[in-house]
């Protein structure tokens, strides 16, 4: 974030120093009175002046001080003092004469400025009633503040904190009268408090139950298979003497058995060379997985600030004032369609080349569909429902802090209750906001995206001449999709809401739910990864890559440039803070949804085809590869311990560049870390179990007979000899 904001003011200050000033001096004006002051419309080009005038001018205007967005009583003295500790949200009320007011209400419907008509405040009851104790009863009334309507939601349902209303009940007016006096003495408002959760002093975490005691069992019986195999494949490695012994694959049926948990051998897989022409094609593709997850994981972090209790979130503000970085800001949901177009090309290539070595399979699609959509369920659900079971069980006992109910509990509390929204791959439709692993709704898209990525790939190849209309009909979705969504519900192009998004309310806007995760408005990324793939098996199997190689590279960086140009005056969104208009706005949003998709599958399939390529042999690079291995576990762990961080913050806290960075590098590592324990522990050796084509759980049941009828034997000859 501070390097991109650092990018930009150099940019700025190029553009100054080398265009606008000459160009102002040519002209015979100044800079100042011929833009910066006359002109209300936004520029094309911003220079370092305009930049500094934007950030500071609407936080600075009249020099207006709006109120504190939080305000944290110390909880642990609280607490220890035995009185209760409140979460409390103020709605400020609307008053046109207040100056403060008229300046609240000028950030209103600007994205890039926190709701600055709600505020935080944690109050400790004992604090409080001191306060409420030296006023009349008269000045006790003027300060209760009545409730009124506004037009966004601010509280998590109530079902996530039992005793919210006994809370209301106990400590509501106090509060209301406190708050209103902080708001009323300051700034000369008016506010209506209420309470979300309290923390009694006597609060303890809830006893283990089944589930906490099944979690910690299947921790302890991976970590112990994983020591026991370990050993035996030191033993093995000792009596075979084997060249690379932890990369080969073992002849004993008994052995690759034992050897399942093994970490060296694990560990070797992740660095193992391809063995498949396909594998070495698309090695690149482990690079771009990384650098992508590297990028979510900064992103994700930047978040976690935005939703901390800051006593400067200014800070946040003013940098989205720069329309520079809030453009490239903008740009961070096309992310995840990266990942879109990676699953989407992989599908089809790896399909259409298995249909290609087995051509009577295409008869029975059937069976392939269902082979398929298994070995993928295999692949995904174990480490998804490891995950599941950690945050429903022991995640919710991490130490508590003021925030540990809106955030842990709720997380936690989703994952008992509506875990089967999950396993039926629907959350990214169903139950939004209460969905367990808030990010897992990637994984439904996903899902979805495949089941009919595969079936339409088997009805392509079984019947040739309907692959027109399925083509035809995945362009159509791709961009009527996005197109008549935001058509129908007046939605902006892009999401323009870059800190509302993130805080203080913890939920997601509409143009989240309704653009970023269902399966039409996303599709663009997945089906140009299928039409990729389908592109790439035409032209490896006609034999003229060296003759396509140059038009393939030009096509790549055309695409590129025209993706730039195509998210170059996403800016104007926010400067000129336009509104959804009839037309323009659905198709600039649709062909901004399809450009970045078209340009990375087009872009990945040249890398494939083109070996000597400075992109895959960056991206194949002995250090990315099997850190792009570990995406998967990552993107499961990273955003928990994002989570995590927040939940023991226990005051307001001032940000700068070194917490910034410091946390980044923090959560980074620890994301890898434990990411590559998740994948030695759980994901390789069960992909390995239940992905073989070896059927060892039947193997291990004719074992386990044979043993038990070996032992029968045994003790009736024992019986035999006695008599």
């Amino acid at each position: 974030m501070l390097s991109v904001t650092v990018l930009s003011y150099g940019l700025g200050l190029v553009m100054f120093l080398l265009i606008e000033q000459p160009a102002a001096n040519l002209l015979g004006t100044s800079v100042q009175t011929s833009r910066l002051e006359e002109s209300p419309n936004p520029s094309c080009f911003y220079s370092l002046r305009t930049l500094v005038r934007s950030s500071a001018s609407l936080l600075l205007e009249d020099n207006v001080k709006l109120p504190a967005l939080y305000r944290y009583d110390n909880y642990d003295q609280c607490l220890a003092q035995g009185s209760t500790f409140c979460m409390v949200r103020a709605v400020v009320k609307p008053n046109s004469s207040n100056e403060v007011w008229n300046r609240i209400q000028s950030t209103y419907s600007n994205g890039r400025f926190y709701r600055h008509n709600l505020v935080e405040r944690a109050i400790c009851i004992e604090r409080c009633l001191q306060i409420v104790n030296e006023l009349s009863h008269s000045e006790r009334q003027e300060l209760l503040g009545e409730p009124f309507a506004v037009d966004f939601k601010y509280f998590l349902d109530a079902k996530f904190f039992p005793l919210q209303s006994h809370h209301r009940k106990l400590h509501g007016e106090v509060v209301n009268v406190c708050v209103n006096r902080e708001l009323r003495s300051e700034f000369g408002l008016e506010a209506f408090a209420e309470i979300e959760y309290c923390h009694e002093p006597n609060r303890r975490v809830d006893p283990l139950d089944t589930w906490d005691v099944i979690c910690i069992a299947v921790i302890c019986l991976v970590i112990v298979f994983s020591i026991l195999s370990t050993i035996f494949d030191y033993h093995l490695k000792k009596k075979l003497s084997l060249g690379d012994h932890f990369g080969t694959n073992l002849e004993s049926i008994e052995h690759r058995l034992a050897t399942v948990w093994s970490v060296p051998r694990n560990l070797r897989s992740m660095t193992a060379p391809p063995r498949s022409v396909l594998g070495k094609d698309f090695l690149c593709l482990e690079g771009v997985r990384f650098v992508t997850m590297f990028v979510v994981v900064v992103v994700h972090v930047a978040q976690m600030w935005m939703r901390i209790p800051l006593q400067n979130p200014e800070l946040f503000e003013e940098a989205f004032q720069n329309s520079i970085f809030a453009s490239v800001c903008q740009m961070t949901t096309n992310l995840v369609q990266l990942f879109f177009t990676i699953g989407g090309l992989l599908t089809a290539v790896n399909l259409l080349d298995f249909l290609a070595k087995n051509p009577g399979n295409i008869r029975s699609w059937w069976k392939v569909l269902w082979d398929k959509v298994v070995n993928r369920l295999k692949r995904l659900l174990p480490v998804y429902l490891f995950m599941i079971l950690i945050v429903a069980t022991l995640f919710r006992r991490i130490p508590i802090g003021p925030l540990y109910d809106r955030i842990v509990g709720a997380e936690s509390s989703n994952c008992r209750t509506n875990w089967w929204i999950n396993l039926l791959f629907v959350n990214n439709y169903v139950n939004g906001n209460d969905t367990c692993l808030r990010a897992s709704w990637y994984l439904s898209a996903d899902l979805q995206y495949y089941l009919f990525g595969i079936f339409a790939l088997l009805m392509m190849t079984r019947f040739s001449k309907t692959t027109k209309y399925w083509i035809g009909f995945m362009v159509i979705l791709n961009f009527a999709g996005p197109g008549l969504e935001i058509w129908f519900r007046q939605l902006p192009p892009l999401s323009t809401n870059a800190i509302r998004f993130s805080a203080p309310t913890f939920f997601d806007d509409e143009w989240m739910e309704k653009m970023y995760k269902p399966f039409q408005t996303s599709s663009a990324g997945y089906f140009y990864g299928i039409m990729a793939g389908m592109m790439y098996h035409q032209i490896k199997h006609s034999g003229k890559i060296l003759e396509s190689q140059k038009v393939r590279s030009a096509i790549a960086i055309l695409a590129i440039v025209v993706t730039v140009a195509c998210y170059a005056p996403a800016y104007l969104l926010y400067e000129a803070n336009l509104k959804p208009l009839p037309w323009p706005m659905p198709i600039y949003g649709s062909v901004a949804k399809n450009i970045c998709s078209i340009a990375a599958a087009v872009v990945f399939v040249n890398a494939a085809l083109n070996e000597e390529g400075s992109f895959r042999n960056i991206m194949e690079h002995t250090c990315l590869v099997p850190l792009g291995k570990l995406s998967y576990t990552v993107y499961h762990i990273n955003f928990v311990l994002v989570t995590a961080l927040v939940v023991v913050v226990r005051e307001t806290i001032t940000l700068d560049a070194s917490m910034l960075i410091g946390s980044t590098v923090g959560i980074l590592v620890l994301s890898y870390g434990l990411g590559l324990v998740l994948f030695l522990l759980v994901e390789q050796p069960l992909a390995n179990l239940l992905g073989s084509k070896t059927n060892y759980f039947r193997f291990a049941g004719k074992f386990s007979v044979k043993k038990a009828k070996g032992l029968s034997g045994c003790a009736n000859q024992k019986n035999k000899s006695k008599k």
